[in-house]
């Protein structure tokens, strides 16, 4: 980081910039090593982020409002790189698609030509006409994100419902995301049949999950298949 603060940006700017050129250069390592050992054509190489950057819009954020842990795009709108040069997936072009983390299970079943179980719905679907672009109709869906970290959700905190057109924003705020992606013009009282729609689609999701917010992971201490174990102060529940 220090080459960044000798440019004059200051301590914090230049952590930030010296963190993504540490993750630029670690994936560079990864991807001479994969080259080296002979494993770069048949590998599906993905890089892709948990989150927003966490310094949001005061160092770099793409104009988008919010940053890690927000509801809004900036918190939760990450990149997606895919590899596969033996699948013919190593040509540059971007995917203007609504996709998510639950499209990456789906994905690898069909890449890799296995068999989904057939009694099992899954929350996301196969990237793979995207990938290919393929001459097939991609519908659009809702898909909701939140981000409460919390033992007990409280319904509409900090939630997301999206479209490829529409974000609703804690069930209350509408913005049209293509010609608004800032989010600074709500639209929930112009366009109240839209918010209907996608607070219904919530409440769908809502209900699904809701069952399991009691149920926790059990901690076995002392397990031989588990030594050391760790306890983290994110995941601990007394």
């Amino acid at each position: 980081w220090k080459p960044y603060l000798a440019q004059g940006l200051t301590e914090r700017q230049a952590i930030f910039f010296g963190m993504i050129a540490n993750i630029d250069e670690n994936v560079g390592a990864l991807r001479q090593w994969l080259r080296n050992k002979g494993l770069e054509k048949d590998t599906i190489f993905i890089f892709t982020t948990d989150n927003g950057t966490a310094s949001g819009r005061e160092i770099f954020n793409a104009q988008m409002r919010g940053q890690k842990g927000s509801e809004y795009e900036g918190g939760h709108r990450v990149p997606f790189f895919l590899s596969w040069p033996s699948g013919g997936l190593n040509n540059a072009r971007d995917i203007d698609q609504l996709t998510a983390h639950v499209d990456i299970l789906p994905t690898f079943i069909d890449l890799c030509g296995l068999k989904a179980p057939m009694d099992y719905a899954f929350d996301g679907r196969s990237l793979v006409s995207l990938l290919y672009d393929l001459p097939v109709p991609w519908s659009d869906r809702a898909l909701v994100t939140d981000s409460q970290r919390v033992i007990d959700p409280i319904k509409w905190r900090k939630s997301a419902v999206m479209t490829e057109q529409w974000r609703l924003v804690n069930g209350k705020e509408l913005y049209h995301i293509n010609r608004d992606p800032s989010q600074k013009n709500n639209l929930a009282a112009k366009r109240p049949r839209v918010v209907e729609t996608l607070r219904h689609e919530y409440d769908k999701w809502w209900d699904s999950i809701s069952p399991g917010f009691a149920v926790h992971e059990r901690m076995v201490v002392g397990n031989d298949a588990e030594n050391p174990a760790h306890l983290t102060g994110h995941d601990w529940l007394p």
